[in-house]
């Protein structure tokens, strides 16, 4: 079939690249949806406090119209005799008698405010809680690769010297059909960490939010956003030609 002859060059377990010690910079974790979604509910109540409490003061505001007062049929052109009409004044509004309700309004946004301001350091918690799990499984787990691939090691050279006893004569069948029983569950087990490592991998690229990659060594800037950005600004050295080094004094 086409295509078959690729297929056998990928791996059935993809191996993730990735280092658990490196430093994980924290704003990472505030590009996430939820955490964007309880920040942006949070400045919306806080936003509405303040709509409230103005509602306790005097409000001032300017009104016009201007136009012309006609007896003409419709669709006929304006005629001199028409009178031209402008009406221009202040206008002044004030709820003096409903500062209880006001008040009230004002304290039930305040609460909701401080409910979603919980609700946002809830979200920020549990996603710190899931980066944690996800590195420590990843650490413990690529521990246990390492201790399983020690006792294949060790399972294969007892398949090998069984081999070599049948062969001679002095061990059974049987006994070599043990070994090679205890050598297949050996690399099932390292199969199955393998697969789990992978996944512990996948779970801490979603507990960061996801959709970002490392950008050392690779162009911060789009072709087109760079030719942009040179058409209305001279940037001298502070685009490099492969848009990879950032200005000096800049991490």
């Amino acid at each position: 079939k086409e295509g078959a002859s690729d297929l056998l060059n990928v791996a059935i377990i993809p191996r993730a690249r990735l280092n658990p010690y490196n430093k994980i910079d924290a704003e990472l974790l505030t590009r996430r949806p939820d955490i964007k979604v309880a920040e942006y509910r949070v400045r919306s109540n806080s936003a509405l406090i303040g709509s409230s409490m103005a509602e306790l003061y005097p409000s001032f505001s300017l009104f016009g119209n201007i136009g012309f007062n006609t007896n003409n049929a419709a669709g006929s052109w304006v005629s001199g005799s028409d009178s031209l009409g402008v009406a221009v004044g202040p206008a002044f509004s004030w709820n003096i008698f409903q500062y209880d309700r006001i008040k009230n309004q004002i304290r039930l946004q305040d609460a909701v405010f401080e409910e979603s301001l919980v609700n946002y350091n809830k979200s920020v918690l549990s996603a710190v809680s899931e980066v944690s799990n996800a590195l420590d499984g990843y650490i413990y787990t690529q521990k246990q690769q390492v201790e399983i691939n020690k006792a294949v090691d060790a399972t294969v050279r007892a398949f090998n010297i069984s081999v070599v006893q049948y062969n001679d004569g002095l061990v059974s069948y049987q006994r070599l059909l043990t070994t090679v029983e205890k050598l297949t569950s050996t690399q099932d087990r390292y199969a199955t960490i393998n697969g789990t490592l992978s996944l512990q991998t996948i779970a801490l690229y979603k507990a960061l939010g996801g959709g970002w990659q490392i950008s050392k060594g690779k162009s911060y800037l789009s072709e087109e956003t760079v030719a942009r950005m040179k058409e209305t600004v001279d940037w001298d050295k502070y685009l490099d030609a492969n848009m990879t080094r950032l200005p000096e004094g800049i991490q």
